[in-house]
């Protein structure tokens, strides 16, 4: 009862795909979870590329000894040098997506800059001494 329902709302054009669907649902399926896993794995691609290459740049941070916790990202990236060749390399799988991204791309290196400007890297990495450093300070008595 309910299919005749539904094949009266869609029409003609409409039981022909359901149809069609139906003959067909375990390629379609498996088409779309492949997709998805390949967009998945992109996704994460992207974030280890972004990890790795903000935790370098940290520990660069680190060895500067006049490098205070307000300084501009900027600066920060006229002192430091961004391993961009290395993280990709590091990296197995070759393709890259943002999370809002239904498109993953490849991983080369003008594709993996435009996705993560290195302003943002730089303010993350300055971040992340700011959280060392006042972790590292002894607390008042």
């Amino acid at each position: 009862m309910v299919r005749a329902l539904v094949e009266q709302m869609l029409g003609a054009w409409g039981t022909a795909l359901l149809d069609f669907y139906y003959a067909n649902s375990l390629y379609i399926n498996l088409v779309v979870l492949l997709y998805g896993g390949l967009v998945v794995l992109s996704w994460i691609n992207l974030k280890g590329i972004r990890r790795q290459l903000v935790d370098d740049l940290a520990s660069q941070l680190g060895k500067l000894p006049n490098l205070e916790t307000g300084t501009p990202p900027k600066k920060v990236l006229r002192q430091v040098k961004i391993s961009w060749e290395e993280a990709i390399e590091k990296r197995r799988f070759p393709l890259v997506a943002q999370q809002t991204s239904f498109l993953p791309r490849r991983a080369t290196l003008e594709t993996v800059q435009g996705l993560l400007p290195a302003e943002e890297l730089a303010d993350d990495a300055l971040k992340i001494m700011k959280e060392s450093r006042t972790a590292r300070m002894p607390k008042p008595k």
